[in-house]
Protein backbone atom coordinates (compact mmCIF):
# COMPACT_ATOMS: atom_id res chain seq x y z
CA UNK A 1 0.00 0.00 0.00
CA UNK A 2 3.03 2.29 0.85
CA UNK A 3 4.48 1.85 -2.63
CA UNK A 4 1.26 3.39 -4.39
CA UNK A 5 1.64 6.75 -2.30
CA UNK A 6 4.93 7.63 -3.73
CA UNK A 7 4.45 9.54 -6.60
CA UNK A 8 2.77 12.10 -4.27
CA UNK A 9 6.06 12.84 -2.92
CA UNK A 10 8.72 15.03 -3.56
CA UNK A 11 12.30 13.47 -5.41
CA UNK A 12 14.38 13.92 -1.43
CA UNK A 13 11.06 12.03 0.37
CA UNK A 14 10.51 9.63 -2.66
CA UNK A 15 13.88 8.28 -2.55
CA UNK A 16 14.37 7.75 1.34
CA UNK A 17 11.01 6.42 2.06
CA UNK A 18 11.94 4.05 -1.33
CA UNK A 19 15.08 2.97 0.30
CA UNK A 20 13.10 1.27 3.66
CA UNK A 21 13.26 -2.38 3.41
CA UNK A 22 9.93 -4.34 2.30
CA UNK A 23 9.36 -5.58 5.24
CA UNK A 24 9.39 -2.18 6.84
CA UNK A 25 7.24 -1.25 4.54
CA UNK A 26 4.31 -3.45 5.07
CA UNK A 27 3.90 -2.73 8.67
CA UNK A 28 3.51 1.32 8.17
CA UNK A 29 0.44 3.32 9.17
CA UNK A 30 1.53 6.42 9.20
CA UNK A 31 4.09 8.97 7.14
CA UNK A 32 4.61 12.04 9.25
CA UNK A 33 5.71 14.93 7.23
CA UNK A 34 6.68 18.14 9.35
CA UNK A 35 8.23 21.39 7.27
CA UNK A 36 11.65 21.72 8.99
CA UNK A 37 11.07 18.69 11.30
CA UNK A 38 12.20 15.38 11.63
CA UNK A 39 10.53 12.58 8.49
CA UNK A 40 8.01 10.03 11.06
CA UNK A 41 6.51 6.86 10.61
CA UNK A 42 4.41 4.92 12.26
CA UNK A 43 4.83 1.07 12.34
CA UNK A 44 2.69 -1.28 14.22
CA UNK A 45 3.55 -0.92 17.25
CA UNK A 46 6.24 2.34 17.30
CA UNK A 47 7.11 5.06 15.95
CA UNK A 48 10.31 5.77 14.23
CA UNK A 49 12.45 8.29 12.36
CA UNK A 50 13.46 8.38 8.83
CA UNK A 51 17.82 8.76 8.57
CA UNK A 52 19.28 11.02 5.93
CA UNK A 53 20.74 7.62 4.52
CA UNK A 54 17.06 6.26 4.10
CA UNK A 55 17.05 3.61 7.04
CA UNK A 56 15.15 4.12 10.41
CA UNK A 57 16.39 5.84 13.58
CA UNK A 58 15.53 6.81 16.89
CA UNK A 59 17.52 9.96 16.95
CA UNK A 60 15.70 13.25 15.73
CA UNK A 61 19.15 14.70 15.11
CA UNK A 62 20.25 12.94 12.67
CA UNK A 63 16.74 12.24 10.94
CA UNK A 64 15.80 13.75 7.42
CA UNK A 65 14.06 17.12 7.71
CA UNK A 66 11.48 18.11 5.47
CA UNK A 67 11.94 21.09 3.56
CA UNK A 68 9.36 23.68 2.35
CA UNK A 69 9.77 22.27 -0.97
CA UNK A 70 9.00 18.89 0.24
CA UNK A 71 5.79 20.20 2.04
CA UNK A 72 4.52 22.55 -1.07
CA UNK A 73 5.50 19.48 -3.85
CA UNK A 74 3.23 17.33 -1.55
CA UNK A 75 0.45 19.68 -1.59
CA UNK A 76 0.45 20.09 -4.78
CA UNK A 77 -0.10 16.73 -5.66
CA UNK A 78 -2.31 16.00 -2.78
CA UNK A 79 -4.65 18.49 -4.06
CA UNK A 80 -4.39 17.56 -8.03
CA UNK A 81 -2.46 21.06 -8.55
CA UNK A 82 -5.60 23.12 -8.00
CA UNK A 83 -6.15 24.29 -4.16
CA UNK A 84 -9.27 25.82 -4.73
CA UNK A 85 -11.28 23.03 -6.21
CA UNK A 86 -10.03 21.25 -2.75
CA UNK A 87 -11.70 24.08 -0.08
CA UNK A 88 -14.13 22.06 1.59
CA UNK A 89 -11.40 19.29 2.31
CA UNK A 90 -8.87 22.23 3.22
CA UNK A 91 -11.57 23.72 5.38
CA UNK A 92 -12.17 20.24 7.54
CA UNK A 93 -8.59 19.66 7.54
CA UNK A 94 -8.07 16.59 5.94
CA UNK A 95 -7.82 15.10 2.05
CA UNK A 96 -8.80 11.43 1.30
CA UNK A 97 -6.81 10.63 -2.09
CA UNK A 98 -7.47 7.32 -3.86
CA UNK A 99 -6.68 3.94 -1.58
CA UNK A 100 -8.79 5.27 0.69
CA UNK A 101 -5.77 6.72 2.71
CA UNK A 102 -6.54 9.90 4.42
CA UNK A 103 -3.81 12.86 4.93
CA UNK A 104 -4.47 15.07 7.61
CA UNK A 105 -3.38 18.52 7.47
CA UNK A 106 -2.13 21.36 10.12
CA UNK A 107 -1.35 24.91 9.37
CA UNK A 108 -2.62 28.52 9.88
CA UNK A 109 -6.53 28.29 10.19
CA UNK A 110 -8.54 30.96 8.33
CA UNK A 111 -11.18 32.27 10.06
CA UNK A 112 -14.79 33.77 8.55
CA UNK A 113 -17.67 34.63 10.95
CA UNK A 114 -15.73 32.89 13.50
CA UNK A 115 -15.63 30.05 11.66
CA UNK A 116 -12.84 28.05 9.32
CA UNK A 117 -12.79 28.84 5.95
CA UNK A 118 -9.63 26.72 5.20
CA UNK A 119 -6.53 26.20 6.30
CA UNK A 120 -3.25 28.05 4.85
CA UNK A 121 0.63 27.48 4.94
CA UNK A 122 -0.09 23.80 5.67
CA UNK A 123 3.06 22.18 7.21
CA UNK A 124 2.35 19.22 8.76
CA UNK A 125 0.96 16.23 7.03
CA UNK A 126 -0.13 12.81 8.84
CA UNK A 127 -1.03 10.30 6.10
CA UNK A 128 -2.78 7.09 7.46
CA UNK A 129 -2.50 4.05 4.97
CA UNK A 130 -5.59 2.40 4.33
CA UNK A 131 -5.39 -1.37 4.86
CA UNK A 132 -7.52 -4.00 4.05
CA UNK A 133 -7.58 -7.24 5.98
CA UNK A 134 -9.43 -9.78 4.70
CA UNK A 135 -10.84 -11.91 7.34
CA UNK A 136 -10.05 -9.96 10.39
CA UNK A 137 -13.64 -10.03 12.00
CA UNK A 138 -14.47 -13.31 11.61
CA UNK A 139 -13.72 -13.96 15.20
CA UNK A 140 -15.61 -10.93 16.36
CA UNK A 141 -18.56 -12.11 14.15
CA UNK A 142 -20.84 -14.27 16.46
CA UNK A 143 -20.58 -11.89 19.44
CA UNK A 144 -23.01 -9.96 16.69
CA UNK A 145 -25.65 -12.49 16.01
CA UNK A 146 -28.92 -11.91 17.50
CA UNK A 147 -30.90 -14.93 17.05
CA UNK A 148 -33.72 -13.34 19.36
CA UNK A 149 -34.72 -10.57 16.60
CA UNK A 150 -35.54 -11.31 13.14
CA UNK A 151 -32.96 -9.18 11.83
CA UNK A 152 -31.00 -11.55 12.88
CA UNK A 153 -27.29 -8.78 13.88
CA UNK A 154 -27.23 -7.00 17.23
CA UNK A 155 -26.95 -2.78 16.92
CA UNK A 156 -22.94 -2.75 17.61
CA UNK A 157 -20.92 0.31 18.41
CA UNK A 158 -17.27 -0.29 17.65
CA UNK A 159 -15.04 1.79 20.21
CA UNK A 160 -11.29 2.59 20.04
CA UNK A 161 -8.87 5.82 19.87
CA UNK A 162 -7.95 6.81 16.79
CA UNK A 163 -5.37 4.52 14.19
CA UNK A 164 -6.13 0.71 16.39
CA UNK A 165 -8.49 -0.54 13.44
CA UNK A 166 -11.78 0.59 13.59
CA UNK A 167 -12.36 1.21 9.87
CA UNK A 168 -10.59 -2.13 8.96
CA UNK A 169 -12.75 -4.39 11.15
CA UNK A 170 -15.88 -2.47 10.04
CA UNK A 171 -15.00 -2.80 5.96
CA UNK A 172 -14.49 -6.74 6.96
CA UNK A 173 -17.89 -6.78 8.67
CA UNK A 174 -19.77 -5.25 5.49
CA UNK A 175 -17.94 -7.36 3.20
CA UNK A 176 -18.65 -11.01 5.37
CA UNK A 177 -22.18 -9.87 6.58
CA UNK A 178 -23.03 -9.02 2.79
CA UNK A 179 -21.68 -12.06 1.33
CA UNK A 180 -23.57 -14.33 4.00
CA UNK A 181 -22.75 -18.24 3.95
CA UNK A 182 -21.26 -18.18 7.69
CA UNK A 183 -21.64 -21.18 10.49
CA UNK A 184 -20.60 -20.98 13.53
CA UNK A 185 -19.96 -24.62 13.67
CA UNK A 186 -20.22 -25.45 17.26
CA UNK A 187 -21.53 -24.53 20.44
CA UNK A 188 -19.79 -21.67 21.91
CA UNK A 189 -18.96 -22.23 25.79
CA UNK A 190 -21.18 -20.48 28.00
CA UNK A 191 -18.34 -18.94 30.34
CA UNK A 192 -17.25 -15.51 30.65
CA UNK A 193 -14.19 -14.73 28.86
CA UNK A 194 -14.14 -17.63 26.40
CA UNK A 195 -14.16 -16.54 22.78
CA UNK A 196 -16.57 -18.27 20.96
CA UNK A 197 -15.77 -20.64 18.22
CA UNK A 198 -14.28 -19.34 15.05
CA UNK A 199 -17.24 -19.24 11.87
CA UNK A 200 -15.97 -20.48 8.75
CA UNK A 201 -17.30 -20.02 5.43
CA UNK A 202 -19.53 -22.92 4.07
CA UNK A 203 -22.28 -23.24 1.63
CA UNK A 204 -25.73 -21.95 2.26
CA UNK A 205 -27.94 -24.31 3.84
CA UNK A 206 -31.25 -24.13 6.22
CA UNK A 207 -30.19 -22.72 9.63
CA UNK A 208 -30.14 -25.16 12.59
CA UNK A 209 -33.13 -24.92 15.29
CA UNK A 210 -31.60 -22.00 17.86
CA UNK A 211 -32.27 -22.07 21.24
CA UNK A 212 -33.79 -19.29 23.05
CA UNK A 213 -31.46 -16.51 23.95
CA UNK A 214 -31.53 -13.37 26.47
CA UNK A 215 -33.98 -10.73 24.88
CA UNK A 216 -32.35 -7.40 24.08
CA UNK A 217 -32.12 -4.62 27.12
CA UNK A 218 -34.85 -2.51 27.59
CA UNK A 219 -34.14 1.44 26.85
CA UNK A 220 -32.41 2.42 30.59
CA UNK A 221 -33.15 5.75 32.38
CA UNK A 222 -29.29 5.86 33.91
CA UNK A 223 -25.85 4.92 32.15
CA UNK A 224 -24.73 1.54 32.18
CA UNK A 225 -22.22 1.31 35.23
CA UNK A 226 -18.90 0.68 33.98
CA UNK A 227 -18.79 -3.05 33.51
CA UNK A 228 -15.89 -5.18 35.47
CA UNK A 229 -14.68 -8.83 34.61
CA UNK A 230 -16.60 -9.78 38.20
CA UNK A 231 -20.00 -9.39 36.47
CA UNK A 232 -22.50 -12.19 36.54
CA UNK A 233 -21.49 -14.72 33.65
CA UNK A 234 -23.61 -14.17 30.56
CA UNK A 235 -24.85 -17.26 28.01
CA UNK A 236 -23.18 -16.48 25.02
CA UNK A 237 -24.50 -16.96 21.70
CA UNK A 238 -26.16 -20.36 21.06
CA UNK A 239 -25.15 -22.55 17.97
CA UNK A 240 -26.49 -20.40 14.99
CA UNK A 241 -26.03 -20.12 11.54
CA UNK A 242 -26.08 -17.03 8.88
CA UNK A 243 -26.49 -18.76 5.01
CA UNK A 244 -28.03 -15.19 3.77
CA UNK A 245 -26.19 -12.08 2.91
CA UNK A 246 -27.84 -8.74 4.08
CA UNK A 247 -28.14 -5.57 1.99
CA UNK A 248 -25.79 -3.43 3.37
CA UNK A 249 -25.74 0.60 2.75
CA UNK A 250 -22.13 2.16 4.00
CA UNK A 251 -22.12 6.02 4.38
CA UNK A 252 -18.62 6.34 3.86
CA UNK A 253 -18.42 10.44 4.99
CA UNK A 254 -14.46 10.57 4.73
CA UNK A 255 -14.05 7.51 1.64
CA UNK A 256 -12.31 5.84 3.81
CA UNK A 257 -14.43 2.67 4.07
CA UNK A 258 -14.48 2.03 0.93
CA UNK A 259 -11.84 4.18 -1.10
CA UNK A 260 -14.21 4.74 -3.70
CA UNK A 261 -13.24 6.17 -7.03
CA UNK A 262 -15.92 7.70 -9.47
CA UNK A 263 -18.03 6.50 -6.91
CA UNK A 264 -16.90 2.42 -7.25
CA UNK A 265 -15.38 0.85 -4.08
CA UNK A 266 -11.65 0.15 -4.41
CA UNK A 267 -12.07 -2.22 -1.51
CA UNK A 268 -13.95 -5.92 -1.43
CA UNK A 269 -17.41 -4.67 0.78
CA UNK A 270 -19.21 -7.79 -0.57
CA UNK A 271 -22.06 -8.42 -3.29
CA UNK A 272 -24.78 -6.60 -1.66
CA UNK A 273 -23.28 -3.23 -0.09
CA UNK A 274 -24.35 0.40 -1.61
CA UNK A 275 -22.09 3.00 -0.67
CA UNK A 276 -22.82 6.82 -0.49
CA UNK A 277 -19.41 8.14 -0.71
CA UNK A 278 -18.40 11.51 0.66
CA UNK A 279 -21.93 12.17 2.30
CA UNK A 280 -22.32 13.54 6.07
CA UNK A 281 -23.09 10.70 7.83
CA UNK A 282 -26.20 11.90 9.47
CA UNK A 283 -27.92 13.08 6.03
CA UNK A 284 -26.07 10.08 4.11
CA UNK A 285 -28.00 7.32 6.68
CA UNK A 286 -31.45 9.15 5.54
CA UNK A 287 -30.82 9.32 2.26
CA UNK A 288 -30.15 5.61 2.54
CA UNK A 289 -32.99 4.29 4.37
CA UNK A 290 -34.98 6.29 1.49
CA UNK A 291 -33.21 5.39 -1.55
CA UNK A 292 -31.64 2.26 -0.76
CA UNK A 293 -33.79 0.06 1.55
CA UNK A 294 -30.79 -1.21 3.43
CA UNK A 295 -30.95 -3.91 5.89
CA UNK A 296 -27.85 -2.94 7.83
CA UNK A 297 -26.11 0.39 7.42
CA UNK A 298 -22.48 0.85 8.88
CA UNK A 299 -20.90 4.61 9.74
CA UNK A 300 -17.91 5.37 10.97
CA UNK A 301 -16.81 7.71 13.74
CA UNK A 302 -20.10 8.79 15.55
CA UNK A 303 -20.55 11.48 17.81
CA UNK A 304 -22.62 15.11 16.98
CA UNK A 305 -26.50 15.46 18.14
CA UNK A 306 -27.40 14.59 13.97
CA UNK A 307 -25.86 11.47 14.12
CA UNK A 308 -27.55 10.58 17.24
CA UNK A 309 -31.03 11.62 15.41
CA UNK A 310 -30.19 9.46 12.06
CA UNK A 311 -29.62 5.97 14.13
CA UNK A 312 -32.64 6.66 15.91
CA UNK A 313 -34.81 6.80 12.69
CA UNK A 314 -32.84 3.87 11.21
CA UNK A 315 -33.59 1.60 14.43
CA UNK A 316 -36.97 2.57 14.61
CA UNK A 317 -37.41 2.02 11.04
CA UNK A 318 -36.38 -1.28 11.37
CA UNK A 319 -32.80 -1.31 9.74
CA UNK A 320 -29.49 -2.83 11.82
CA UNK A 321 -26.40 -0.16 13.14
CA UNK A 322 -23.16 -0.52 13.09
CA UNK A 323 -20.99 2.47 13.74
CA UNK A 324 -17.49 3.18 15.41
CA UNK A 325 -16.56 6.08 17.82
CA UNK A 326 -13.23 7.68 19.69
CA UNK A 327 -13.02 6.19 23.28
CA UNK A 328 -9.92 4.85 25.39
CA UNK A 329 -12.54 2.87 27.45
CA UNK A 330 -16.18 1.92 28.28
CA UNK A 331 -16.06 4.77 30.61
CA UNK A 332 -15.03 7.21 28.32
CA UNK A 333 -18.26 6.99 26.61
CA UNK A 334 -20.41 8.45 29.52
CA UNK A 335 -18.15 11.46 29.07
CA UNK A 336 -19.90 12.01 25.23
CA UNK A 337 -22.76 13.13 25.27
CA UNK A 338 -24.27 11.89 22.39
CA UNK A 339 -22.66 8.70 23.17
CA UNK A 340 -24.49 8.20 26.71
CA UNK A 341 -27.49 9.15 25.41
CA UNK A 342 -27.53 6.75 23.20
CA UNK A 343 -26.05 3.76 25.97
CA UNK A 344 -28.85 5.21 27.50
CA UNK A 345 -31.55 4.07 25.66
CA UNK A 346 -29.48 0.60 25.12
CA UNK A 347 -29.85 1.55 21.12
CA UNK A 348 -26.73 -0.84 20.75
CA UNK A 349 -26.49 -4.12 22.14
CA UNK A 350 -23.25 -4.90 21.53
CA UNK A 351 -20.37 -2.93 22.53
CA UNK A 352 -16.77 -3.83 21.62
CA UNK A 353 -13.43 -2.39 22.70
CA UNK A 354 -10.27 -2.05 20.35
CA UNK A 355 -7.27 -2.24 21.51
CA UNK A 356 -3.24 -2.58 20.26
CA UNK A 357 -2.09 -5.82 21.94
CA UNK A 358 -0.90 -8.13 20.57
CA UNK A 359 -1.27 -6.52 17.50
CA UNK A 360 -3.35 -3.58 16.22
CA UNK A 361 -7.38 -4.20 15.94
CA UNK A 362 -7.40 -6.55 18.30
CA UNK A 363 -10.85 -6.65 20.53
CA UNK A 364 -10.23 -5.95 23.66
CA UNK A 365 -13.50 -6.48 25.52
CA UNK A 366 -17.31 -7.34 24.16
CA UNK A 367 -19.99 -6.07 26.19
CA UNK A 368 -23.79 -6.09 25.73
CA UNK A 369 -26.43 -3.39 25.92
CA UNK A 370 -26.14 -3.01 29.40
CA UNK A 371 -22.64 -3.22 30.21
CA UNK A 372 -22.32 -6.58 31.10
CA UNK A 373 -18.99 -8.40 29.44
CA UNK A 374 -19.40 -10.88 27.01
CA UNK A 375 -15.93 -11.51 26.40
CA UNK A 376 -13.57 -9.53 28.78
CA UNK A 377 -9.60 -10.93 29.26
CA UNK A 378 -9.13 -13.36 32.23
CA UNK A 379 -6.05 -11.13 33.69
CA UNK A 380 -8.36 -7.99 34.05
CA UNK A 381 -8.89 -6.40 37.64
CA UNK A 382 -12.43 -6.12 38.65
CA UNK A 383 -11.89 -2.19 38.93
CA UNK A 384 -10.44 -1.38 35.98
CA UNK A 385 -11.92 -4.12 33.07
CA UNK A 386 -11.94 -2.07 29.98
CA UNK A 387 -9.16 -0.01 30.41
CA UNK A 388 -6.65 -2.47 31.37
CA UNK A 389 -8.01 -4.57 28.64
CA UNK A 390 -6.14 -2.50 25.87
CA UNK A 391 -2.94 -3.77 27.55
CA UNK A 392 -3.51 -7.38 28.04
CA UNK A 393 -6.11 -8.15 26.12
CA UNK A 394 -6.65 -11.26 24.05
CA UNK A 395 -6.84 -11.08 20.67
CA UNK A 396 -9.58 -11.82 18.20
CA UNK A 397 -8.46 -10.57 15.14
Amino acid sequence: MMQTLLPFFSGPLRQRLASLPFAIMQTVQEIRVREQRPLELGLEQRYSFVSEAGGLCEDPAIAYRATHEDCAVLLEMLTQHSLYTFEEELRRGYITVAGGHRVGLAGRAVLEQGKVKLLKDISSFNIRIAKEHTGCALKLLPYLIDASSPAGIHHTLIVSPPQQGKTTLIRDLARLLSSGGITVAEEPPKLLGVPPRVPTRTPSRTPPEVEPIRQPPQALTRMPSTPTSTSPPLALQPKLDMPRGYKVGIVDERSEIAACTRGVPRFDLGPRTDVLDGCPKAEGMMMMIRSMSPELIIVDEIGRPEDAAAIHEAVHAGIRVIATAHGSDYADLSHRPVLKELLQEAVFTRIVLLGKHPTTGSIAAVYDGEGRPLFVPESVPSNSASRASRDEGKALC
